[in-house]
């Protein structure tokens, strides 16, 4: 089970949360991992003058249309997490009410992914740590910078900014956590290049929308297009030819696509070969290690690799110069599968994965 948590809205502020989401339907799709919920941020304001934004659940809808998956949506709180009383006599809002009444009434362990601001997960935390500690399986968290020196950090990251008291409560969660850092120690902005302890990577577009099914192609086109999410059932019947055209040209940042195929028990080569994460190789494009982590009120994170136990795990990219094409090779299998062809050949792990995505 999977609870999706994100900063998704129409005009995007970027447009990798509907590439994200895309993920999140598609694994639930082909029976990897069920989807629970959507879990929107309140918008955190105007990226530029003049512009605002919603969260997207037309986008939603449009998914849900294409994939006969259909799943609870809810919106955040705009309130930031340090002026929150976060006790059982002030009522949760209704975006923490929500993420509790999912993990109470789960019946089974819930995974969060956390690809936006984290103070809704954080509030509920902060509620019902207990709750965390029984029924979550684990928390993915695609926030920060993944440098361990937090003085070569030059900035926060954009999800951290949002709100970084939030952040560090995310860190006190009783669960496993797969830290996924967005950046190394860049200045806000990803690098062309991958980094060791980030998970951004780019990809030429054209690479992955050339090959997906018509729907899906829609989807992002009424995405790219602005189209207003009111109206996203007519924009699934239109074409997009001029905006695809130019976004097919165009090299998209992406950040959270491992921890969809880790949620399912799944894992990626160096080819870009989709395979059980149990399975012994010495190909694979990327791992979590254990580490100790420490994270202060004000965002900055610091941490230091252990052989003992722990419960944080750090993303850690094993091929830098693999990653990227690995990745964009797996999502485009991952989203042609799921939306393209609706027979897929299941097979079963000891871990107990119902389908194995074959690269062709």
């Amino acid at each position: 089970m999977l609870l999706h948590q994100t900063d998704l809205f129409r005009p995007h502020n970027d447009p990798d949360d509907h590439w994200d989401l895309a993920c999140a339907f598609a694994i639930a799709k082909v029976g990897l991992c069920p989807l629970s919920g959507v879990l929107i941020d309140y918008p955190p304001g105007a990226p530029v003058l003049n512009h605002r934004s919603n969260p997207d659940l037309g986008a939603v809808a449009q998914l849900s249309y294409l994939s006969g998956i259909h799943v609870p949506i809810a919106v955040g709180d705009p309130n930031y997490f340090s002026s929150r009383s976060g006790d059982c006599f002030n009522p949760a809002p209704p975006g923490v009410e929500f993420v509790l009444r999912t993990l109470r009434e789960s019946p089974l362990p819930v995974a969060i992914s956390v690809v936006g601001s984290s103070r809704d997960i954080a509030d509920a935390i902060a509620r019902d740590p207990a709750l965390f500690a029984e029924k979550c399986k684990a928390l993915y968290l695609v926030v920060g910078s993944g440098c361990h020196d937090p003085e070569r950090v030059k900035s926060l990251e954009w999800n951290v900014a949002l709100d970084p008291a939030a952040y560090a409560q995310i860190f006190r969660v009783p669960c496993p956590i797969y830290w996924l850092p967005c950046l190394d120690d860049e200045d806000r902005v990803a690098s062309p290049e991958s980094r060791e302890f980030a998970s951004h990577y780019r990809f030429l577009q054209s690479e992955i929308l050339d090959h997906l099914p018509q729907g899906l192609r829609r989807y992002f086109g009424a995405m790219y297009e602005k189209r207003e999410s009111s109206f996203w059932l007519y924009a699934l019947l239109e074409s997009f030819t001029e905006v695809l055209a130019v976004e097919r040209g165009r090299y998209r940042m992406m950040y959270s696509t491992p921890l969809f195929f880790d949620v399912a028990g799944l894992g990626i080569t160096t080819a870009g070969d989709i395979r059980p994460k149990i399975e012994r190789r010495n190909d694979w494009v990327y791992c979590f290690a254990p580490v100790n982590v420490k994270c202060s009120n004000d965002g900055a994170t610091s941490w230091t690799s252990t052989s003992s136990p722990s419960n944080r795990m750090l993303f850690h990219v094993l091929d830098t110069d693999a990653y990227p094409m690995a990745m964009t090779i797996a999502m485009r299998t991952l989203l042609t599968r799921a939306f393209g062809v609706p027979e897929l050949e299941k097979l079963s792990t000891p871990q107990g994965v119902r389908a194995v995505l074959q690269t062709s």
